[in-house]
């Protein structure tokens, strides 16, 4: 087996292992991201997402690096990296777009308020919601509609 094959086989499982460790990190956010989540478990899903998302990041790059010749590595480095920006940035948008049309209709079903002028608050700055008691019927319903979008 030539050397580029076996590195190319190599990253491969390492692209598969780094894959399972970031849906193992987005499976436990299911249950960290409720209520019944703690500061720990958020921070640990986040740091499996990261690790996860590394591992495939550099594999993907080292993989198609070592699959051309050595003149052709920057050329293929700028297009992984190229398609990796847009495939962030067709996310982002879709994320937020998700997020502007069922948020506020979300906000207005969970928080016991007609005033739209404190909805519009509420959903323009999430540090609004923290400057609620813990028991307040609008810090709850605030974090039951961000529980329902997100």
């Amino acid at each position: 087996m030539s050397p580029h094959i076996r590195l190319t086989v190599d990253s491969q499982y390492m692209l598969l292992i780094g894959l399972l460790i970031r849906l193992l990190g987005v499976i436990l956010m299911l249950h960290a991201r409720s209520d019944n989540g703690s500061v720990y478990s958020l921070v640990l899903c986040q740091i499996l997402q990261g690790m996860g998302g590394g591992f495939a990041a550099i594999s993907t790059q080292v993989s198609a690096q070592a699959a051309v010749a050595h003149v052709d590595v920057a050329t293929v480095t700028a297009m992984v990296l190229l398609l990796t920006e847009v495939g962030n940035s067709v996310g982002s948008a879709v994320a937020t777009g998700i997020w502007a049309e069922y948020m506020p209709k979300e906000l207005a079903a969970h928080v016991p308020t007609t005033n739209q002028t404190l909805l519009n608050e509420l959903y323009g700055s999430i540090t609004d919601i923290a400057t609620y008691p813990v028991n307040d019927p609008i810090r709850i319903g605030a974090i039951e509609a961000y529980q329902a979008v997100m």
